[in-house]
């Protein structure tokens, strides 16, 4: 497997706080599709933040490599997150499902200076027929259903062609159905279109056939098990005991 990041001996803890992770050690390949599992609070999006360098450990080494496995800077590794918050847009400014799209462009533009490409009518429409909502293309996003919703978001990460898409509880109040048509989406993507997912999830139903690998947060550090599907079924049970709900 072609590492493309390796994190080593992250420590990471908030102001006047106890330590989030000490000693962290894990990595990431080309083509894992990786699920981050275990209970509200445990470190998972602080993870995935120290991964988007948005958030920079006490002591760390984190390094990025492209498919020679060449040491490269961060910026020249595309990664494209999609958080929790994300579906809450329209409700700052009514938006097209084609605006939507596009502000992907604009907003790169401004904040990298290597980036020049234009965001035409026909990436837009390549984009959105990937996840299947090309005929929601002038839609207002606020008329759509929370599923539809997030195959935008995902349209929208495609546009820029990234190695690694992050998504945070992206099946949050998302029916059973739609969630199995999403777990088919990203695999998808991740076998068709090699692009790395790291996906933040309480979901135990459907993503034990999809993941490559599983981690989980405990003691302060990031584990992994091998046995995915026991491991799930371990975790779907704590949460049913804490009653902390999951989909």
């Amino acid at each position: 497997m072609t590492k493309i990041i390796d994190l080593k001996d992250i420590s990471f803890s908030y102001t006047d706080s106890k330590n989030i992770f000490s000693h962290l050690n894990t990595s990431v390949n080309k083509w894992d599709f990786i699920g981050v599992f275990w209970e509200n609070g445990s470190g998972k999006t602080t993870l995935i933040k120290l991964i988007l360098w948005l958030l920079k450990p006490s002591s760390w080494s984190i390094f990025w490599y492209n498919d020679k496995s060449e040491a490269i800077s961060k910026s020249k590794l595309n990664i494209e997150y999609i958080s929790q918050k994300a579906q809450m847009i329209d409700n700052i400014v009514p938006i097209t499902v084609k605006e939507i799209v596009k502000m992907w462009n604009k907003s790169k533009w401004w904040i990298y200076d290597h980036f020049r490409e234009t965001c035409s009518y026909e990436t837009i429409e390549k984009a959105l027929k990937h996840t299947n909502m090309f005929e929601y293309i002038n839609t207002p996003f606020s008329n759509l259903s929370g599923w539809q919703k997030q195959r935008v978001l995902i349209a929208k990460a495609l546009i820029s062609n990234p190695d690694i898409i992050i998504m945070d509880e992206p099946t949050a109040w998302v029916d059973l159905i739609a969630q199995k048509h999403f777990y088919d989406l990203l695999s998808h993507l991740n076998e068709v279109h090699n692009i790395t997912i790291i996906l933040i999830s309480h979901d135990t139903k459907f993503i034990q056939e999809k993941i490559k690998r599983l981690w989980y947060l405990w003691n302060n550090s990031c584990s992994e098990c091998a046995d995915t599907k026991k491991h799930l079924w371990n975790i779907e049970n704590m949460f049913k005991s804490q009653e902390i709900e999951f989909f």
